[in-house]
């Protein structure tokens, strides 16, 4: 179960006016076949999104991930909900992205040393050093493969809607 408040939308939602054949299984095929066409590896399981509030309830969904890497790359989780003839298609990533995550806590450092007060850089150093020892730094080799594969799979995405 995958909570609403997780998912950070990724490519925007779509609409397709004669959606009425797009389904989780034409979206998983489509993926599948063209993930096979580009030569990345990608795994699936059908999960569900919890919503909170009043309302809650869930909706089912589509999580695409890469199969060596499902717990430190992220997520992308694909909703369907009809109307109609319509097919409105929502796309979000979740998760955890270690490499992503050095990066970002490695800019965090550089901005706080650059721009803090003495104080800040300090404590900024001393939090440096311990991320650094719980995590690992950055690996350029294993950012850029990771991004690659996030590429191809924004493409793959982008191109269902122009087939």
């Amino acid at each position: 179960m995958i909570k609403e408040k997780d998912l950070n939308e990724w490519m925007g939602g779509r609409k397709c006016a004669d959606g009425e054949e797009i389904t989780y299984t034409t979206v998983r095929e489509y993926f599948e076949d063209s993930a096979r066409e580009n030569g990345i590896a990608i795994a699936f399981r059908t999960d569900e999104i919890k919503y909170s509030g009043w309302g809650g309830g869930t909706d089912r969904c589509l999580v695409l991930y890469h199969p060596e890497h499902e717990k430190d790359y992220l997520n992308h989780c694909i909703r369907i909900k009809h109307e109609g003839k319509y097919a409105f298609v929502s796309y979000f990533v979740f998760g955890m992205s270690e490499q992503l995550a050095n990066v970002a806590h490695k800019d965090y450092t550089k901005d706080t040393l650059k721009n803090a007060p003495m104080a800040n850089k300090v404590g900024a150093l001393i939090g440096a050093g311990i991320w650094k020892l719980r995590h690992g730094g950055v690996n350029n080799q294993k950012l850029e493969e990771e991004k690659q594969w996030y590429t191809i799979l924004y493409d793959i995405a982008d191109k269902m809607w122009t087939d």
